[in-house]
Formats: C-alpha cells, structure tokens, sequence
C-alpha cells in the first residue's frame, strides 16, 4: 500500500471520529425550549377525573382533588412556578389538610423553581421537569398534625418527541411504590443532574414529629404553554 493511501485512510479514520464525537456530544446537550423568548409561561392543571396524591409515604398520604401550577421561564431551560393543591385531605378524606396560614383543603407553595432536564427510561431519552421546592421547608397541616415538606421531585414527559412543536405536554409524577418516587436521576445538564461529575438523586422526603422519611407525589399534569399575552403558544422542544 502506498504512502497516499495510507494517509488517506487515516484522514478517513480520523473523520469517522470526530464524527462520532460530534454525535455524541449533540445527544448529550441540555434540553432547550425554543423560540427563546421573555416573558413566555405556562399554566397547568391534573388530568380531568384524576386526584393528585400531593404527598405519599409508608404511613399515609395526602390526596387533592386539583392541582393548579403557574410557571414562568426566567430561561430556555429554567423558572418559577407556584403550586396550588385544592381538596387536600388524609386519613381516607376524614382530615383536611392544608398549608400554614391557608384555608382549609388548599396548599399553596410559591417559591418553587424548575428546571428541564433529560432522563432515560428503559434506555430511551425523555424530556424531564425537576421542580425544586423552596429552600424554607414547606409547613402543612392536616388537623392536628404539623408535616414538613422537603427535597426535589421529578416528572417525565409523556409522548412528547424531541424537535416536536406543541402547545401542550403531559408530565407524569409516578412513584415506583408508596413513599419512593419512581424518577429520582437525570442526565443534562450536568450542572443541574451531576454537579462535580456525581450524579445526584432528587428525593422528596416529610418529617413528622422529627421522623424523617422519604415521600412520593403521583399526579398527570397537563402543561399549556402560553405567551407574554397568557395566549396559548406552541413551542419546541430540543431534548
């Protein structure tokens, strides 16, 4: 074989590579919401004839007969949102519940940020949304029990592709059993889902009389994308 030609397969070997790098890394890449715009929000609501199991764990668990969220994009990827819980009960419905100060059946939690991350499930990517809850511990009380609320849940994307434009999506918070939710890791962006290179794992946990353990949240919430208007708006959606 000549020289030439041996240089010449080289160069191709070396193209095949950074091919496949480039591959890689554009998988890899941290999800995105496009256009890119300010002021873009969203409003969300739990399928129609679903309750929401707001907070479940190896003892008991509060159910809600809505949840409401309003969210707004401080970013392509990151914002706020506020929780809204109605119809909020234990103990079979026999207990109402509610968050400090509020009426009863309704827990409120303002405060809360959000960040779109990628998550695998049975080795296929899906669009993922980690709700952070506030850094002041989330107070509830159901009669005459006093239940913190603390940590990070998160909820997958259902039917949604990448590069897809749509106005609306589906998430789903689902536990793998009562007390454990069934999404606890995420891939990109490593900032968020592996800081330091350790992948993190999100967990929601309640601490009564100062017994902490680890808790679940199992709702289908129906996401609307709206504009600065509070129109509806379809996005895309890079994952």
């Amino acid at each position: 074989m000549s020289k030439q030609l041996r240089l010449l397969g080289l160069a191709i070997l070396a193209i095949f590579a950074i091919s496949a790098i480039a591959t890689a890394t554009a998988s890899a890449e941290s999800p995105e919401l496009l256009p890119v715009k300010e002021g873009r929000k969203f409003n969300s609501k739990n399928e129609t004839g679903s309750t929401a199991v707001l907070l479940a764990t190896a003892g008991g668990e509060i159910r809600c007969t809505e949840a409401t969220n309003k969210g707004e994009f401080t970013g392509p990827t990151l914002g706020n949102v506020e929780l809204d819980f109605h119809g909020c009960t234990t103990n079979k419905g026999t207990t109402k519940c509610n968050s400090l100060g509020d009426s009863a059946e309704l827990i409120l939690i303002p405060g809360a940020g959000f960040h779109l991350v990628d998550v695998l499930l049975s080795n296929v990517l899906h669009l993922g949304i980690l709700i952070l809850l506030p850094a002041l511990l989330v107070h509830l009380e159901c009669g005459m029990l006093l239940i913190l609320v603390l940590g990070d849940v998160i909820g997958e994307a259902n039917g949604l592709k990448s590069l897809e434009k749509a106005s609306k999506a589906t998430f789903l918070f689902t536990p793998e059993k009562s007390g454990v939710q069934g999404e606890r890791f995420c891939m990109e962006p490593k900032a968020v889902c592996e800081p330091g290179g350790i992948a993190t794992e999100f967990l929601l946990k309640s601490v009564f009389k100062k017994s902490e353990e680890l808790a679940s949240e199992e709702v289908n919430d129906i996401v609307e994308f709206l504009n600065a208007k509070n129109e509806p708006e379809e996005v895309e959606i890079h994952f």
